[in-house]
């Protein structure tokens, strides 16, 4: 989540995590809040999601199932899609 510093409500992951409650995918999900400015260019605040999807699941039911759970939070969303993702070991 890019773009929160301005923001007042500092539950902003609280309102993403509600989006996934009872989802069987939702422990997987890990949200980074970066505390930074995002500024149009007349100056507007603009927060936006950035949601990084391996190619393996782009186009899976979790990839269009996650993109329209957010959404709901009335964000732009900035999706990328990277080639791996490697977990650590243990």
């Amino acid at each position: 989540m890019h773009g929160t510093r301005r923001e007042k409500n500092l539950d902003q992951h609280t309102l993403v995590f509600k989006q996934f409650k009872g989802v069987e995918y939702r422990d997987g999900i890990v949200l980074t809040m970066a505390n930074d400015y995002v500024y149009d260019p007349q100056g507007v605040p603009r927060p936006f999601l950035r949601v990084i999807f391996t190619d393996a699941e782009q186009g899976t039911h979790v990839f269009h199932d996650c993109l329209e759970r957010l959404a709901r939070l009335n964000m732009d969303i900035e999706v990328l899609v990277i080639h791996d993702f490697i977990r650590k070991k243990g």
